[in-house]
């Protein structure tokens, strides 16, 4: 489950440092502000999201057999 919530985050992690980039260029405000109204409302669902993903993920593997 470790490695593939790792991976998860670690896309998730690209993706909001590209939003977040995006969002500050279009909207003109800074990064820390840009951080707070684009990341950190749905970091916590995200979060929720990867860990149930990674648990899917880890029993579908067992379950049809793969490495």
């Amino acid at each position: 489950i470790f490695y593939y919530f790792l991976a998860g985050m670690i896309g998730t992690i690209i993706l909001y440092i590209i939003g977040i980039t995006q969002l500050s260029f279009v909207t003109g405000i800074g990064i820390k502000k840009a951080i707070t109204v684009g990341m950190l409302p749905f970091l916590p669902g995200d979060i929720l999201k990867i860990l149930a993903a990674s648990f899917i993920a880890s029993k579908l593997r067992t379950s049809i057999k793969l490495k």
